[in-house]
């Protein structure tokens, strides 16, 4: 099976294309078993212009046609649902309806903070993946990497002010134990001399090692994506893939008063 995954939830876009190699499904089994995946072929845009309507689709027309792949090969067409820019969440969602529409093919959704903290499953600790979300406020959650693997949001992931999401790291390192902490995301890039005050004194008061991550894990991966929908049992019908804002929309505010 091929999937195409896609996210267009933050400043940055990418599309790929995956190849998932499925067991035959046996007669006793209730589910197919995933014994293989080979990304073949993947492109990045990160200029800080936020046109995602205009380059999304051409990405993936020339990346289809690089590839080799027909788009009626398709299996599955993966995006990130958010949270993130309420327009590029928007398009990418449109875009992943619109192509499994004309295609039959499945759809999944996946969190754009779970794939932003899946960059970083080589870091052993807490994992805060943040996207900036205005206002002196962040979309965040927090994740704990261990040899177990990585667990998926220990803490809610929502909206909140600067402050609120260093104190939730804060208590969450003292009451797990952990004294290492990366964060990743527009949500501390944008704000960087808050977040490097808040790393001076979590290493002074309760010597926690806080990294920031590097620029290649520090931005959604559509490979990530796709890898996520694979393994996630994320399948949805199109008409049930939505956006996850995380807060009202400036409509939602406009109907409720």
């Amino acid at each position: 099976m091929i999937i195409l995954s896609l996210d267009t939830s933050s400043e940055s876009a990418s599309c790929a294309l995956l190849e998932i190699t499925i067991e035959p499904l046996k007669p006793e089994a209730q589910t197919s078993k995933i014994t293989g995946i080979r990304l073949l072929s993947e492109y990045f845009l990160n200029t800080g212009m936020r046109r995602h309507s205009q380059t999304i689709a051409p990405m993936i027309d020339t990346m289809l046609k690089n590839a080799g792949i027909a788009p009626e090969n398709l299996g599955k067409i993966a995006c990130t649902v958010g949270p993130g820019s309420f327009t590029g969440i928007r398009i990418g969602i449109s875009t992943a309806k619109a192509m499994a529409y004309g295609l039959g093919a499945a759809t999944a959704g996946v969190s754009t903070l779970d794939a932003l903290a899946a960059n970083a499953i080589y870091y052993e600790g807490l994992l805060c993946p943040m996207l900036d979300a205005r206002n002196a406020q962040v979309y965040g959650g927090i994740y704990l990497n261990s040899t177990e693997g990585l667990s998926y949001g220990i803490s809610e992931c929502r909206a909140q002010s600067l402050d609120e999401m260093a104190s939730r790291l804060s208590t969450l390192c003292k009451k797990t134990g952990r004294k290492k902490l990366m964060l990743m995301g527009s949500g501390y890039r944008n704000n960087p001399d808050f977040w490097h005050a808040f790393a001076k004194q979590a290493n002074e008061q309760e010597n926690i090692c806080v990294r920031f991550a590097d620029s290649m894990d520090d931005h959604v991966k559509a490979s990530v994506v796709g890898r996520l929908a694979a393994f996630g049992h994320l399948d949805i019908h199109p008409k049930e893939l939505k956006p996850q804002y995380m807060r009202e929309t400036q409509a939602e505010r406009i109907r409720r008063s």
